[in-house]
């Protein structure tokens, strides 16, 4: 594809993001990810900018009820490669890739039915929608070979404040994760 149909396909996908209601930055062209091989703390800066955006939409695909209110403040740490194994396939990693641990968390709220607190249930009139919050804590697992290659996705925990770290990797922000890769990692 020369660089004028990769300009045609950028605007294109730019124009149907913002008719579909897309707030964030223009999309990339599929497969341009020359913006994903930056140093991890611009690609965490980045992925959480418009990860609210990747994350709601993934979730209304999934018809889940919970929607990404905010992400915060990324926190990097570099750790041994020999020390992470793949959750997929149980691969550890060589000496010669570097690996990184990306925490943040997000504030979500999630709808649900609750009863009015006084008021006697089973009667539909007690019932109002409730808008719940809660921050979830994420433990992402990133690795690449050479610094002009992307970031791999490895994998991601979730944890709340009452429940024990869950691999949650293939679940929905997982995949918004991908697709904001898969996107050209706008906003690096």
């Amino acid at each position: 594809m020369s660089k004028g149909q990769q300009q045609w396909v950028t605007l294109a996908l730019a124009c149907i993001g913002l008719l579909a209601g897309f707030t964030g930055s223009v999309w990339a062209a599929e497969g341009d990810r020359s913006n994903c091989t930056v140093e991890i703390e611009q690609w965490a800066d980045g992925l959480l900018a418009e990860l609210p955006g990747y994350a709601n939409r993934q979730l209304t695909r999934t018809k889940a009820e919970n929607r990404v209110l905010v992400a915060g403040v990324p926190e990097v740490e570099r750790v041994n490669a020999n020390s992470v194994a793949s959750p997929q396939d149980g691969h550890h990693h060589s000496h010669s890739e570097e690996v990184v641990r990306l925490f943040f968390s997000m504030l979500e709220k999630s709808k649900e039915e609750k009863s009015l607190v006084g008021l006697p249930s089973g009667n539909p009139q007690t019932q109002s929608p409730v808008h719940n919050r809660l921050q979830l804590f994420y433990r992402l697992t990133l690795a690449r070979s050479q610094p002009d290659l992307p970031w791999h996705l490895i994998s991601l925990e979730m944890a709340t404040p009452r429940l024990a770290p869950t691999d949650v990797t293939g679940g929905a922000i997982w995949q918004a994760i991908a697709a904001w890769q898969n996107s050209g990692c706008p906003g690096t």
